[in-house]
């Protein structure tokens, strides 16, 4: 559903999108050679938030994990979320720095998560679970 992108900060029109294994092919509007497409390999692409599609429940943008408090269910804090790792086709990681700024993670299951709290930027794991998985 991405009308628009931005790469190299040049706004471009997307007028077609060709999923291709696990990556995608964009026609972009003001590219129309393979010369103009090679000059923009393994730049990134940026896209405005509004072009964004509603998030299912359960469902989180990485932008928002980021820097959210993690607080085991008995109140204890453990550290603040510093990354998370994707994996197309697995589970995406979580990456938290506790106050000795130890990197801990663990895979990003629905099950560890009691109470994910985005505007407070507080997220409630359950301590059984998490210790289960906990790397």
């Amino acid at each position: 559903n991405i009308s628009k992108v931005i790469v190299n900060n040049i706004k471009y029109n997307v007028s077609k999108v060709t999923p291709r294994y696990k990556f995608y092919i964009f026609k972009l509007d003001k590219i129309n050679s393979c010369e103009e497409a090679e000059e923009l390999r393994n730049c990134k692409i940026f896209y405005e938030f509004d072009e964004s599609k509603p998030l299912e429940d359960g469902e989180y943008y990485i932008a928002d994990l980021i820097g959210c408090k993690l607080v085991k269910d008995d109140g204890l804090f453990l550290g603040t979320i510093s990354n998370v790792l994707t994996n197309s086709g697995s589970t995406d990681v979580i990456c938290f720095l506790d106050n000795n700024n130890k990197e801990f993670m663990f895979p990003f299951v629905s099950d560890v998560f009691d109470k994910v709290d985005i505007d407070l930027k507080i997220i409630t794991v359950n301590s059984k679970r998490l210790e289960e998985i906990l790397v």
